[in-house]
C-alpha cells in the first residue's frame, strides 16, 4: 500500500471507440494514468494520436453516437465519473473550467488581479 494522498484523478484502462460505417475505430485504447494533489499531467504525442479524444472521453463530451466510452475508470475524488448524471457531469465540467481559468493565470506569471508573479499549487 502506498503513502501518501489518494490521487485526485485515476483513469485506468479507458477505452473510446467510435462506429463508422466501415466498423469500430478504437481511438483510445487502454490509456492508464494518476494525479495526486498539486501535480500536473501533460499530454503530448503525434498528431491524430489520441490527446483529444481522451481528454474528452474524460470529461463527457464526446457525441454518442458515433463516439462511446467502452471500458475503465474514471476516479475523480474517488467518484466515478462514467457513472455520473448529466447534470453531475456539468457540475464537473464547471469545475474543470474554473481550474484552466486558474492555470492560464499562472502560465501568464500574473496574478488573477494581473499585477507580479504568482506561483500556485493545483490541489
Amino acid at each position: 500500500m502506498l503513502d501518501g494522498p489518494a490521487p485526485v484523478l485515476e483513469v485506468s484502462d479507458l477505452r473510446t471507440v467510435f462506429a463508422t460505417r466501415d466498423g469500430a475505430v478504437h481511438a483510445v485504447n487502454g490509456v492508464s494514468f494518476s494525479i495526486a494533489p498539486g501535480e500536473l499531467l501533460g499530454v503530448v504525442g503525434e498528431s491524430g494520436s489520441g490527446k483529444s479524444v481522451t481528454m474528452m472521453s474524460l470529461m463527457g463530451l464526446l457525441p454518442s453516437p458515433p463516439a462511446e466510452v467502452v471500458g475503465g475508470s474514471i476516479l475523480y475524488q474517488g467518484r466515478e465519473v462514467r457513472q455520473m448524471s448529466d447534470r453531475q457531469l456539468r457540475d464537473l465540467r464547471g469545475g474543470w473550467r474554473d481550474r484552466v481559468g486558474e492555470l492560464r493565470w499562472v502560465q501568464l506569471g500574473l496574478s488573477e488581479s494581473g499585477e507580479g508573479a504568482c506561483s500556485r499549487s493545483v490541489d
